[in-house]
């Protein structure tokens, strides 16, 4: 390969970033005798690989950002069809306070709430210390199951961002669920919602544009 000398004022952004890449792979006996590249060259390369490295990390910030939101989808689903497994099985909601049953709908975002919500989907009734004949899940069956977050002592009812997920039940068994403004409502016997990234309770009156998760929802 013949030595080259490269000049700023002549040579273009991607012929300098050629010659560098040329240099790299030329070999030390004929580096030797190639001179050097000039403070502007190689500002001028420091600067391309800059944006490429720029480039690539926005590109893995984004698919990390769009892994978490599917993995927080397919979770909220998870949880929303225990939650309809369970009302076909029993005729009735999990709700964590029996006392709850015939008011209105019910929002559980508690940690104590979420945790009792998931040992009756999880027929774990008995470590809550529950007498066994009030227990939600006689059958003991397993309606949902979070092993990896168990093995790791998480919380199980929280989303990828680690921030609890929100239960909601129609616990007036009238079919609707509405949100605090009453402008969005769903058919369905439960709503989980996660904040999102965020995670922040976004106003109800924007909920559909909001960057939280939903299942279930329609205006």
């Amino acid at each position: 390969m013949k030595s080259f000398r490269a000049n700023a004022s002549v040579n273009s952004c991607p012929q300098l970033f050629r010659n560098c890449i040329a240099y790299l792979f030329t070999s030390p006996k004929k580096r030797h005798k190639t001179k050097g590249f000039t403070l502007i060259e190689l500002l001028a390369v420091i600067v391309i690989l800059t944006i490429l490295f720029t480039l690539i990390m926005t590109l893995i910030r984004d698919a990390l950002r769009d892994a978490r939101r599917n993995q927080a989808y397919s979770e909220a689903y998870e949880i929303h069809n225990a939650i309809e497994a369970f009302f076909h099985e029993y005729g009735r909601l999990p709700l964590p306070n029996q006392e709850d049953h015939g008011t209105s709908t019910g929002w559980y975002e508690d940690e104590d709430e979420l945790t009792a919500i998931y040992f009756i989907l999880n027929a774990r009734e008995e470590e809550s210390g529950i007498p066994e004949n009030e227990r939600q899940n006689p059958k003991q069956i397993v309606f949902l199951r979070r092993e990896a977050r168990e093995a790791s002592d998480e919380p199980p009812l929280r989303d990828p961002w680690g921030n609890p997920y929100i239960v909601a039940m129609d616990s007036t068994y009238n079919g609707i669920i509405e949100l605090e403004s009453g402008n969005v409502r769903a058919h369905t016997s439960a709503i989980v919602r996660s904040l999102g990234p965020n995670g922040r309770k976004d106003s109800p009156a924007n909920v559909i544009i909001s960057d939280d998760i939903f299942t279930a929802l329609e205006q």
